[in-house]
Formats: structure tokens, sequence, C-alpha cells
């Protein structure tokens, strides 16, 4: 079955692959090239503002660099400024992940395991919450947009659910991060992150995000 599995499903299998590592292989380069240029960046006006998040939805749609770390950047550069400009950039990069993924894969997995479980029947199930559940993905860190862009793609999960719960749960960790961002200019040495607050905030998202996933499927299916 393995083999079946890969040889039938290689394209998905090299999506989920790549988005689970190229935000980490390029989301350092990215970060120092926007670093390197803050000063410039600051002093955009709104028009060139609206086009470097336009080209930085297709940067994040394609998984160049992790969208905690871009809001985290952001929100340094920025500050308060950035969260509309994020939001914008966050909506489009979902879109395009879930066109671009959903292209690739073609349907290809979920007919593999169609064939041998009622996979159908589960995800309809799950519809019904649907909402909730892209929802809670998005909410918390741990869990990688693009990665999830992929997932969502390829099971075929109803585009309007994907698309307005993912903005329902990016906007808290969205707010979260730009906060953090925006704090890092009052950081002057590493004494000043010992007692910071903001890894409570982060693991309370994940687990909420993880709980409330847990109590959908549970419900659904107990």
């Amino acid at each position: 079955m393995l083999k079946s599995l890969w040889l039938r499903n290689k394209r998905s299998f090299f999506i989920i692959i790549y988005f689970g590592i190229m935000p980490s292989l390029m989301g350092s380069i990215v970060s120092g090239i926007v670093i390197h240029n803050v000063d410039e960046i600051r002093s955009f006006p709104l028009v060139l503002l609206l086009a470097f998040n336009l080209l930085s939805a297709m940067v994040l749609a394609i998984g160049f660099i992790p969208t905690t770390v871009y809001s985290l950047l952001l929100g340094y550069v920025l500050g308060w400024m950035a969260l509309p400009l994020l939001l914008f950039s966050y909506t489009i990069a979902c879109a395009l992940g879930y066109a671009i993924c959903g292209w690739i894969d073609n349907g290809k997995l979920v007919e593999f395991f169609q064939e041998k479980y009622d996979i159908i029947s589960f995800k309809k199930k799950l519809e019904n919450s649907g909402l909730w559940i892209a929802a809670l993905c998005r909410l918390s860190p741990a869990l990688p947009f693009a990665v999830l862009n992929a997932v969502f793609a390829i099971v075929r999960f109803p585009f309007g659910k994907y698309m307005f719960g993912s903005m329902i749960g990016m906007v808290p960790r969205t707010v979260f991060a730009v906060y953090v961002g925006r704090n890092f200019i009052s950081i002057n040495s590493v004494d000043d992150l010992k007692s910071d607050y903001t890894l409570w905030i982060a693991i309370f998202l994940a687990v909420l995000s993880f709980a409330g996933i847990g109590w959908i499927v549970k419900r659904t299916f107990g």
C-alpha cells in the first residue's frame, strides 16, 4: 500500500514536504532582506506598501517565509500599521496557496484513500463544523500556514469555509505577532526577554487550537 500510495501521489507528497521545509530555509533570507532595508520600507508611500504586500502575498503563498516570522518583521518595521496590510496579504496568500496546491494534487490523494476508506463521508461530517476547524487550525502559531493551505486544498475542503475560517483564526495570532514585533524596538538585551509573557500567550493559542479541534472531532464522531 505504501509503495502504491507513493507512486500514485508523488505530487501531493511533494507539495506537503516542500511547504514543510521551504519556509524554514527561505525565512532567514527574506528576514535578512527586510531587516537590512528597514528604513527604506518605513519610508514607502501607501501605493508602494500595497504593492510590497501584494508581492509578499505571493511569496507567502509559495512558502518562502513563515507567516509568524513575517508578522513579527512587519510589526517591527511598521508597528500597528502592519496589521491591515498583513491581513490583506494573508487573505490573498490563503486563496493562492489553496488554488496552487489543489491544481497540483488534482484530487488524487483523496481518490486513492477513497478506494480503501470512506474518506468522503468522514470529510462531509467534519464539513458541518468546517469554518471552526479552519479557524482553530489557523489560531495556533505552531501549525505552519503553507502546510495548512496544502492540506485543506488536497482534501478539497470547502473553499468558502476555508477562507472565512482562516481569516477568523489568523486575526488573533497576527495581532499578537505584530504586538511582539512592535515591542522589539524596546528590547535592549536578553534580560529584557526573561520576564516576557509572550511565550505563554503563544502556548495558550496553541493549546486552545488543539483542544478545540479535538473537541469538534470528538463531538462529531463520538
